[in-house]
């Protein structure tokens, strides 16, 4: 289950987070009040979201 942290949390503790993200193959969310705004992901793991969201728009393309 990812981690959720307030932004100030997140400027405090982000080598830390970047460091759990990439070890820990998973995710950490960033808050503002309360409100997920965005997500730390290795980069290996947005590669494969990279390919993946080629792959669908490619599938996508060819069925129009």
């Amino acid at each position: 289950m990812p981690n959720a942290v307030s932004v100030s949390e997140a400027k405090n503790r982000l080598s830390a987070l970047l460091d759990w993200a990439v070890n820990n193959n998973d995710e950490v969310i960033i808050e503002s009040r309360g409100k997920p705004k965005v997500f730390i992901v290795s980069y290996a793991e947005y590669q494969q979201f990279l390919a993946l969201r080629g792959q669908a728009r490619r599938k996508e393309a060819l069925q129009s």
